[in-house]
């Protein structure tokens, strides 16, 4: 009771010193609330990611299930459809086995006449999956092992979401009939509120509906997760699953005898990508933080030089050192506390707009916020803060000289020199952790301009882009032919899917203020296929391959792009399906394949694998090099298609080649003004077919800097955040230094010493201090960047622009932070200051 007694009376003591000192715990106070906010902003990131578990009964034993190569261990893939079934039948580690694809955009139908159709996000999901996460229905009932088996199955669940938004939340809707993607299926039951797969998505989840041919299937496309029994650890059930390993080497002797399996915890599987970036931007405000307590420190350090003299009074009173040190950290506990509360409250007011700033693709977007174990790390921050760097300061303080601090009566003991040379290290360590922080903001903000100014090799303005999904029940059929022994899938594609193209294609290019239109299957710049093929009369590449990346594309589209024909010609209407196939190349591919010839006339063959029957294609015209990626350094080979010269006939795994599409349109003024005329001719030409992304090209370019554009900017924020502090951090020191000096300045004014021979004498010293503190912080930077290396592109992380810009706004800031105090030692007046003496 008498130490609770003691500590209330310090508290009440504490109090009533800094709110005799407003200035000074102003200013503290301010300091540490940025440094504490910025760090528990942070964390109610890295808390929804990292630590908030998965929302599923016994999360920790759920384990990504992924292929390995036994001469690549390390290579992680999908399961094939034979893996997964003998791992779920033999394997006896496992409450359940299960399987998923990885999402694909599905087509529904309005149930009701003239309401339009929608398009969802959904996956084919087995009932063992379902099983494995442990969830049960909201309605109805999940798929059967049975509906997986069956390629005609129908039978689809609905996410609670899509149900109360769609179906009103009508319970009755179990066993009611939907198009989806042009079939009718039955809707066997409602997913549970908030189950979602690890996308995200959340809409509808199909059957399975393995054919015939799965069970010698090759393509590793499935993502597989586990249950674990329980005791049953990784180790455990890795060696265990060998009886199913070596069940599929012994049943597939021509894929490898050494394949095995690799598991993962399931959270660490998910989102340990992000622990990098993560705990990269964390150790960044930690930065801010540790700059807060330099700052704290030294405002300590110099208020104890300050109150000397009362410090060496109650010590000759009779109060311990102990108390000393006990009255003092509860100062800097009460200075922490309050900058914790106001740094919470900031951050709690920042938390939504840096949310609308968060890319969408960051995981647990709406997870993120404040809850206990965010509000124990603020509370732990505080604690450490307050006890760690207050207490050299404490320590010092209380051992006054109580002989020289009661001579002075009053004009307080000048600061000695071991004081000083403490007052100047703190400096030092603010000005180098501020130097690292800003280069690292350098350097992600070099990265984010050059991604932005990227030159595509065309003209961009203008286009307007939109995307279609072809509903898989009308326009494909899965081909119950046995090839290569049925390890390879086969799918029937629907020739009214190239008429639709074609249709859509002349409606776009009639609509008013329509230059020019456009198909192409993936959208400019963001990627494209990877194609293998062989040189006719030409030595082959690699294993008697060539390779080069493919886009298939509609006629118009070199037009629509404004991509130069450097020879040859063009698509045109008279190439159709049965007339000779033809491919236009880019330069790139010339120059590796042709170098000095003529590629006119060439002729390339892509028959590599079952269902790949198809003629050769000729060469007829070349193009200009343009970037098929945004981060490509250099021109890649790429080789177009006319999207209607494709097989009827053709493996199922080329499937997103031939339902998806994407539309572009060069508008005569701004794009967005195309947008309902665009979707009223979509309508007419099939309002089935819902219009997706409708947007302008330059808008998903920009889309595609948000991770770098998100990371440059919170590095831009805590570098300015500890720029700032670190510029008060200069004052307060210079400020405190020039105090201590007053009683010299004033005999060197009275000696005849020139204004600026003052002021040079003060600046000196101090841009010596912020100078070493650079160098400091450049030896650190160049050792600390290696851990940004991986975010960077188009610079070094040695950049020398970036190190010679950062060193000179530090030392214009300090310079800017030390010419304050240093114009007050100016007008020190000689006599006011000698008649103390």
């Amino acid at each position: 009771m008498a130490f609770v007694e003691v500590l209330g009376r310090d508290l009440r003591l504490a109090i009533r010193k800094l709110g005799g000192s407003p200035g000074f715990t102003a200013v503290a106070v301010i300091s540490l609330a940025l440094g504490i906010g910025a760090n528990t902003l942070m964390f109610s990131f890295m808390n929804a990611v990292l630590f908030k578990p998965l929302p599923y009964p016994d999360a920790d034993r759920l384990v990504e299930i992924r292929m390995t190569p036994g001469r690549r261990p390390t290579t992680r893939m999908g399961l094939t459809p034979p893996m997964y079934f003998m791992l779920r039948d033999l394997s006896k580690s496992f409450d359940a086995v299960g399987v998923y694809d990885g999402g694909r955009s599905v087509s529904l139908a309005g149930d009701k006449n003239g309401e339009a159709a929608e398009r969802l996000r959904g996956h084919h999901i087995s009932a063992t999956a379902l099983a494995a996460f442990g969830v049960k229905p909201y309605l109805g009932r999940f798929h059967t092992l049975d509906e997986d088996m069956d390629p005609t199955s129908t039978t689809v669940l609905l996410g609670y979401s899509l149900w109360q938004r769609r179906f009103g939340g009508r319970r009755d809707v179990v066993g009611q009939t939907t198009l989806v993607d042009g079939r009718p299926s039955v809707i066997i039951g409602v997913m549970p509120p908030g189950f979602e797969t690890f996308d995200g998505s959340n809409d509808v989840w199909l059957s399975m509906g393995f054919d015939a041919s799965a069970a010698r299937g090759s393509a590793g496309w499935l993502d597989a997760v586990g249950r674990l029994k329980k005791g049953v650890s990784i180790e455990q059930a890795v060696a265990e699953s060998r009886v199913a390993t070596n069940e599929y080497n012994a049943t597939f002797p021509d894929r490898g005898n050494d394949w095995g399996v690799s598991l993962e915890p399931l959270h660490e599987a998910l989102f340990g990508g992000m622990r990098t970036p993560l705990i990269t931007l964390q150790a960044a405000v930690i930065f801010v933080l540790l700059i807060s307590c330099a700052n704290l420190a030294a405002l300590l350090l110099t208020r104890a030089a300050a109150r000397e003299r009362e410090l060496a009074v109650r010590a000759a009173l009779g109060q311990s050192r102990l108390g000393l040190i006990r009255q003092l950290l509860v100062e800097s506990l009460v200075l922490a506390f309050a900058g914790g509360v106001l740094g919470a409250f900031l951050a709690w007011l920042l938390l939504k707009p840096l949310l609308l700033v968060t890319p969408d693709w960051f995981p647990r977007l709406d997870e993120v916020g404040f809850d206990g174990r965010v509000f124990l790390f603020s509370t732990a921050v505080c604690i450490l803060t307050g006890i760690v760097f207050g207490l050299v300061p404490a320590w010092q303080a209380s051992r006054p000289n109580l002989a020289a601090s009661l001579h002075e009566a009053g004009r307080g003991a000048s600061v000695g020199r071991h004081r000083r040379l403490q007052l100047n290290a703190l400096v030092m360590l603010q000005v180098a952790m501020a130097f690292a922080l800003l280069i690292g903001a350098g350097l992600m903000i070099r990265t984010f301009v050059g991604l932005r100014t990227v030159d595509f090799g065309v003209d961009t303005s203008n286009l307007l882009s939109f995307q279609i999904q072809l509903p898989r029940g009308v326009y494909m059929t899965p081909n119950v032919g046995q090839a290569a022994g049925g390890s390879i899938g086969l799918v029937d594609y629907n020739p009214a899917a190239t008429v639709l193209i074609d249709r859509i294609h002349e409606a776009l290019q009639h609509l008013p203020g329509v230059e020019s239109a456009a198909g192409s299957v993936a959208l400019p710049f963001a990627g494209a296929s990877f194609a293998q093929f062989r040189i006719e009369g030409a030595p082959s590449g690699h294993d008697g391959m060539n390779g080069a990346l493919c886009q298939y594309v509609t006629e118009d589209y070199f037009k629509t792009m404004k991509m130069r024909l450097v020879q040859g010609r063009d698509f045109t209407g008279t190439d159709q399906f049965g007339s000779p196939w033809v491919l236009v190349v880019n330069q790139a591919m010339v120059d590796q394949y042709w170098k000095g010839q003529n590629p006119i006339g060439q002729r390339l063959d892509f028959t590599f694998y079952p269902g790949d029957a198809e003629p050769a294609r000729e060469v007829v015209g070349v193009v200009a090099d343009t970037r098929l990626f945004r981060e490509a350094t250099a021109p890649e080979p790429v080789v177009y298609a006319l999207r209607r010269q494709q097989s009827v006939r053709q493996r199922a795994s080329l499937e997103s080649d031939r339902t998806q599409m994407a539309f572009i349109m060069r508008a005569a003024g701004n794009p967005m003004a195309l947008a309902a005329s665009v979707r009223e001719a979509m309508t007419r030409v099939d309002a089935s077919i819902p219009v997706m992304q409708l947007r302008t090209v330059n808008s998903y370019l920009a889309a595609q800097t948000d991770e770098p554009r998100f990371i440059a900017t919170l590095f831009a924020c805590f570098a300015g955040i500890a720029l700032v502090i670190g510029a008060i951090g200069i004052y307060g020191v210079t400020t405190h230094a020039v105090t201590q000096r007053y009683r010299e300045f004033g005999i060197r004014r009275a000696l005849g010493a020139r204004t600026d021979s003052i002021l040079g004498l003060v600046l000196r010293r101090a841009l010596l201090v912020i100078t070493i503190g650079v160098l400091v912080g450049l030896g650190a930077s160049l050792m600390l960047t290696r851990f940004v290396a991986s975010f960077l592109w188009g610079v070094k992380p040695d950049d020398v622009v970036t190190f010679v810009v950062i060193a000179a706004v530090l030392l214009v800031t300090g310079f800017a932070a030390s010419l304050v105090p240093a114009l007050r030692a100016t007008r020190v007046d000689p006599l006011v200051t000698l008649r103390y003496e």
